[in-house]
């Protein structure tokens, strides 16, 4: 019989749309095991997990290399710079950074992190020249670009279902992003029974996409 008590970190996106699944069957198979959930950015994730406050960090982001911590990849996340559906550039058959010069970008907070991706393509093709709304909401993001209200960046399993309503539209972007679902946890962190299985289910169940069903 497996007891105590495990604490996990994850920003909204993988929240919403990887971990329910996962924490749901790990809680129907291990019922008297406390699970304590908190959404976080990437930024307070990663210093969560290093500092002892989180026993598992789930970050969204390119691959996590630090000597301290063990990280384990679990899905390849495409990401999407997208608009509405009634927005010219769904037309263009190449979106480039200078084709958004002027335009009003609708991102996520800093510190999320896949965010300075783009913000590091704008920045090598010299474009300054935008309107940056940051959003702690990734719901009010897609509903805004939905509205007309500017351009968004994502990854694709938090828009996948309004691409498939003709919503929102992908742009053609020049070259594409791609980021990583990742497990993260500190190396000299001795792991209960009931955490090496709960590391083991989410690896499982991530790594074979068994969580879109949730």
């Amino acid at each position: 019989r497996l007891e105590g008590s495990i604490c996990i970190a994850a920003p909204e996106t993988v929240c919403t749309y990887r971990l329910p699944a996962v924490l749901r069957h790990f809680r129907d198979s291990h019922p008297e095991i406390r699970l304590t959930f908190q959404p976080m950015l990437d930024k307070d994730i990663y210093h969560g997990v290093k500092n002892g406050l989180v026993d598992f960090g789930f970050l969204l982001q390119e691959p996590v290399r630090s000597e301290g911590l063990t990280t384990e990849i679990l899905i390849d996340e495409p990401l999407l710079v997208f608009t509405s559906a009634a927005d010219p550039l769904a037309a263009s058959p190449r979106v480039r950074p200078e084709d958004l010069a002027g335009k009003t970008l609708l991102l996520t907070e800093t510190g999320c992190g896949y965010r300075q991706l783009f913000e590091h393509a704008m920045t090598r093709a010299g474009i300054y020249s935008t309107v940056k709304l940051a959003f702690n909401s990734v719901e009010a993001i897609k509903q805004c670009v939905i509205a007309g209200l500017g351009i968004g960046f994502l990854p694709r399993v938090a828009i996948q279902r309004e691409l498939d309503q003709g919503l929102l539209c992908p742009l053609a972007w020049e070259t594409p992003f791609h980021t990583f679902t990742q497990l993260v946890y500190r190396k000299d962190k001795w792991l209960s029974p009931a955490m090496r299985q709960f590391a083991r289910l989410s690896l499982d169940m991530l790594r074979t996409g068994e969580s879109d069903a949730g």
